[in-house]
């Protein structure tokens, strides 16, 4: 009894330091998951050819949208 006396602060310490680490593996596990199996699907190319008509409209949009075209906006005076 006189060595459960003495050891008592460092047996309930390691008591208290298991159910932290427990609970920590626990959180971890369901807070930390995988990687998406279908992963793969979001980064392959929506169609393997490029297209060149898609590129027109969105030039044409931008240059319609911006008050100041791509082209001119490196040019600009910032003085």
């Amino acid at each position: 009894m006189e060595i459960v006396k003495k050891y008592i602060v460092g047996i309930v310490l390691l008591i208290v330091v298991t159910i932290i680490w427990a609970g920590l593996a626990t959180i971890s596990s369901r807070v930390f998951s995988d990687v998406n199996p279908n992963a793969t699907s979001y980064t392959k190319p929506l169609s393997n050819n490029f297209d060149l008509e898609v590129v027109d409209k969105v030039a044409d949009r931008t240059q319609k949208s911006f008050p100041v075209l791509p082209s001119e906006f490196f040019s600009l005076n910032t003085d």
